[in-house]
This record gives C-alpha cells, sequence and structure tokens, in this order.
C-alpha cells in the first residue's frame, strides 16, 4: 500500500484546522462584567505621543506618510514632533 504524501499532508492540515477549532471554542464558565470605574483611571493615563515617527523611527517619510493617514497634505519632523500641516 502507497502512501501519498499528498494525502498525508492533507490530513495534517485537517487535524490542525480542527485542534485549532477546538481551542479557540470559548469556555463554558461564566465572566464577571468588568469594572468600568476602575479601567477609568487607567484610560484617562494614556496618552498618545506624536514624537513617534520621527523620535523613535527617525523617519520624515513615516511623518509625511501619517500626516497623509490622517488626512492632511503632509508634515515635517522638528525636536523630534511630528507636525501635520493644514
Amino acid at each position: 500500500m502507497k502512501v501519498n504524501i499528498v494525502s498525508i499532508l492533507s490530513t495534517l492540515i485537517v487535524m490542525l484546522i480542527v485542534f485549532s477549532h477546538i481551542r479557540a471554542y470559548p469556555a463554558v464558565e461564566e465572566l464577571s462584567e468588568p469594572d468600568f470605574e476602575k479601567m477609568g483611571s487607567q484610560l484617562k493615563e494614556h496618552r498618545r505621543f506624536r514624537r513617534f515617527t520621527c523620535d523613535v523611527l527617525k523617519s520624515e517619510l513615516a511623518c509625511k506618510n501619517h500626516c497623509f493617514w490622517l488626512g492632511k497634505p503632509g508634515g515635517y519632523c522638528r525636536n523630534g514632533t511630528c507636525y501635520c500641516k493644514q
């Protein structure tokens, strides 16, 4: 009996899909409701930093692309901060 590599690979792929589906199935236990009051204080502490594209990436092109994505006509870096043109 000759076993074909394609049949072995297809069987492994099907087994992988079935295993992934079983592992992704949600748990039966009930989850508690999130505490939004506690989360609110954490959300207030979160801030966006405009300096990421120019300071961390050090890329004028990344700043321009960021501004284009925001719908602005372009942008430039100054002192590590990305400024979008109006």
